[in-house]
C-alpha cells in the first residue's frame, strides 16, 4: 500500500493500481479484509470517471463480498459504509440493486448506514 501511495503521490496511476491491486491480494490472503477493502476502495477512487465508471463499481463491488468474510467489529471500523454509498448513488435507476445493497448495509449496520459523499460531477 506504501508502494501504491508513492507511486500515486509521483502521479503514476496505472502502476499505482497495480500496486493496490498486488496489496489487495496479499492482503486478503493473510486476512487483512479491512486493508483489502481499502485497496479496492482507492482502486475504484481512482476510476471514478465517466470512461471507467464500470471498473470502479467492480473494485467496489469487490468490497462488498470481502465484507461477508469480516467480522462484525472489523466491518464496522472500514471503509465499507464510504463504499456502500458510493455505489448506491453509482446503481442509480437500477432499483433491485439499491434494494439488495440497503438491505445489506442495514443488516451490518442498521438503518441508518449512510454515510454523505460527493456526488461525481459528470453524472
Amino acid at each position: 500500500m506504501n508502494y501504491g501511495s508513492y507511486l500515486l503521490g509521483n502521479s503514476k496511476k496505472t502502476k499505482a493500481e497495480k500496486a493496490f491491486e498486488k496489496a489487495a491480494e496479499v492482503a486478503q490472503t493473510i486476512g487483512e479484509y479491512a486493508m483489502t477493502i481499502e485497496c479496492y476502495r482507492i482502486i475504484g477512487t481512482l476510476n471514478d470517471m465517466v470512461l471507467t465508471k464500470d471498473k470502479m463499481i467492480q473494485n467496489f463491488e469487490k468490497c462488498l463480498e470481502i465484507a461477508k468474510l469480516m467480522e462484525p467489529s472489523t466491518r464496522e471500523s472500514s471503509s465499507l459504509k464510504f463504499v456502500a454509498s458510493m455505489l448506491f448513488i453509482k446503481y442509480e435507476g437500477d432499483k433491485d440493486k439499491k434494494a439488495a445493497l440497503d438491505n445489506e448495509m442495514k443488516n451490518y449496520f442498521g438503518d441508518d448506514w449512510k454515510v454523505s459523499v460527493e456526488k461525481p460531477k459528470y453524472n
